[in-house]
């Protein structure tokens, strides 16, 4: 009893009634000060992995139809097949040929995503080539409000950039720590390539020459080798996806792990104060 009174001294409070208030009042108000602390409050939940910036080449040399029908199509079925399973927690997409476009800005909506993915098609442009690195580029600015990120380059490896504009992509993406993944579209036996003239499918020529259009698996690897990433099978894109974002997912973990410790800490503090009211009643 002597020591009871002793702790209701303490807190400015008597033994009586006005004491047991105090330690409940005690108790309460450290318990809300505890669940302050960062980690210990649930919030809205976040993306779980790496933002995945998709660069999805659109350039004449994807209508090959070394794939059924196109490399373009089969490259949209796999990335549709990606979002629908949940392999991008979010996702953004950009498409290229000799330039890039952002198509569809970062986003957790895997249906507007999907939506947007559909509506994309084939370019025939003016201007012949491929410029790899202008896609890469947006990609990377795209990454700055969305880190940790990583891109998703799927193309058939024709590209006509020059070694020294590829050179600095692969500099800012090794800068800005954005692993660039590939997927090589194409076979390396290729296929010739056409043009629409008044309906009709005309092959063309170089010098006289059937043009055709061949995957180029070795240009992918160095893209994503030189930036951390990895050459994944066209056809398991979906399943490379999940397993990088699993990773990531555990590296977050471990680097946020020390305010796990704040929501015990509180009830901790809660059974203190509930203890020495509790001494204080006898």
């Amino acid at each position: 009893m002597k020591r009871a009174q002793k702790w209701g001294r303490v807190a400015g409070f008597g033994i009586g009634p006005m004491g047991r208030w105090g330690w409940l009042l005690g108790a309460l108000l450290t318990t809300l000060w505890a669940s302050q602390v960062p980690g210990s409050v649930p919030s809205d939940p976040e993306p779980s992995g790496p933002t995945w910036i998709v660069v999805l080449d659109t350039s004449h040399s994807m209508s090959a139809t070394d794939m059924t029908p196109h490399r373009l199509s089969r490259a949209k079925e796999q990335l549709d097949r990606a979002a629908q399973e949940g392999a991008f927690p979010q996702a953004a997409l950009v498409t290229v040929t000799h330039q890039a476009e952002t198509r569809c800005a970062v986003t957790q909506d895997m249906g507007a995503f999907r939506t947007i993915l559909r509506g994309i098609d084939l370019e025939f442009e003016t201007r012949w080539g491929t410029g790899l690195s202008m896609g890469v580029h947006r990609a990377l600015r795209l990454a700055k409000d969305s880190e940790p990120a990583a891109i998703l380059l799927v193309s058939d490896g024709e590209n006509h950039d020059d070694s020294t504009a590829m050179q600095a992509a692969l500099q800012a993406a090794k800068q800005q720590r954005v692993p660039i993944y590939t997927a090589c579209v194409g076979t390396e036996t290729g296929a010739q390539l056409f043009r629409e003239e008044a309906g009709r499918r005309v092959p063309i020529r170089f010098q006289q020459q059937p043009v055709v259009s061949r995957g180029n698996p070795r240009v992918m690897r160095r893209w994503a080798e030189a930036t951390g990433g990895a050459a994944v099978p066209w056809d398991q894109m979906a399943e490379e996806v999940a397993l990088h974002g699993i990773e990531s997912e555990g590296e977050q973990s471990l680097a946020s792990g020390g305010h796990a410790a704040s929501l015990p800490l509180s009830l901790s503090f809660l059974i203190l104060w509930t203890g020495l009211l509790m001494r204080g009643r006898r």
